[in-house]
């Protein structure tokens, strides 16, 4: 978990996800490609982290975690890719 402020979240200039705090979660269902995300505090577009190339593969679910603290200048993220079947209790 990061210890940061309200954040949100944009795909290029554009949020996708606003005023985000620790520890929730939201889910966007996006189309296959690569997306130029990037989070910066809520209501504005100056990135805290980011911008990064995140990859999007269909039948995968794309997990980013952002963790480290806005104080400390050490804020990151982490990315996890788990198949879609799997990821809603199916083996198949």
């Amino acid at each position: 978990m990061a210890a940061a402020p309200a954040v949100d979240v944009l795909a290029g200039d554009t949020a996708v996800i606003e005023d985000l705090e620790n520890p929730e979660q939201e889910v966007l269902t996006l189309k296959a490609g690569k997306v130029s995300a990037s989070v910066a505090a809520a209501g504005t577009t100056k990135p805290l982290i980011g911008p990064a190339d995140v990859p999007v593969t269909k039948g995968k679910n794309t997990i980013v975690y952002a963790w480290g603290s806005l104080d400390d200048d050490t804020l990151g993220v982490a990315v996890q890719v788990v198949d879609s079947a799997k990821w809603r209790g199916h083996d198949h």
